[in-house]
């Protein structure tokens, strides 16, 4: 959440104003065998599912699309 936080205050480029929204996909695994690369695709995954729900959301992978964290 620093993350999205940090990126709330606007910035200016060139006396121009700029607002920045992130969404952001997470996963977990409890299984130290997991692949990297199954990782990777799973918080890819529920970063669309953030995407998909609106801008500056969190999704938990696994999660339905009427759960997760909202900003």
């Amino acid at each position: 959440m620093r993350c999205r936080d940090g990126m709330r205050t606007p910035f200016t480029v060139a006396d121009e104003s700029f607002n920045v929204t992130a969404s952001f996909g997470v996963t977990s695994s409890f299984d130290p065998d997991e692949a990297d690369e199954d990782l990777v695709r799973k918080a890819d995954a529920a970063m669309y599912n953030a995407k998909h729900r609106g801008s500056n959301r969190i999704a938990v992978f696994g999660e339905s699309a009427s759960t997760g964290a909202v900003a």
